[in-house]
């Protein structure tokens, strides 16, 4: 088995919006992270969004309960991670 990179295509402009559209900073979010057990600062979370770095599983189950959408949701779907 490989390690290192997930088997997924995180969205991360998905992400962004999200909580943008919710008017939340990105501080905000990372508190709202916190919040519900797991810890990211909001300089990991905005590497997230830019596409620079995947969030690790428990994290992106984390930003789906915050959203209140499953999981993949936050996910590229094959057609656009081509």
């Amino acid at each position: 088995m490989a390690h290192g990179r997930p088997s997924y295509r995180f969205d991360g402009d998905g992400l962004r919006t999200r909580r943008e559209t919710g008017g939340m900073s990105l501080r905000a979010l990372a508190k709202r992270c916190e919040q519900h057990g797991y810890r990211v600062g909001d300089s990991q979370l905005s590497k997230i969004e830019r596409g620079l770095c995947t969030p690790r599983p428990g994290l992106l189950r984390v930003l789906a309960r915050i959203f209140n959408v499953p999981t993949e949701a936050l996910l590229l779907s094959a057609t656009s991670a081509a």
